[in-house]
């Protein structure tokens, strides 16, 4: 299989990182529910969780246009 096609399907625009801040968010009330871990641990993945979604929203809102890329490349 050629690795580009293996790129493209990877490649996306940030679901994975989502997914996986909101993941860490479910996992603190749950690992708490089920007993697994305590407070203090559910607070530094919920913390965690929420600050890897914010940076993703950020750096959608830094990327480069694509009219930019266009021009730049002419």
């Amino acid at each position: 299989m050629d690795p580009k096609v293996i790129v493209e399907l990877v490649k996306g625009g940030g679901w994975k990182t989502y997914a996986a801040g909101i993941l860490m968010i479910l996992w603190a009330g749950a690992g708490v529910y089920l007993g697994v871990h305590g407070p203090d641990t559910a607070v530094a993945f919920f913390t965690s969780g929420v600050g890897l979604i914010g940076v993703r929203h950020k750096l959608n809102d830094l990327a480069v246009p694509q009219n930019v890329i266009d021009k730049a490349k002419e």
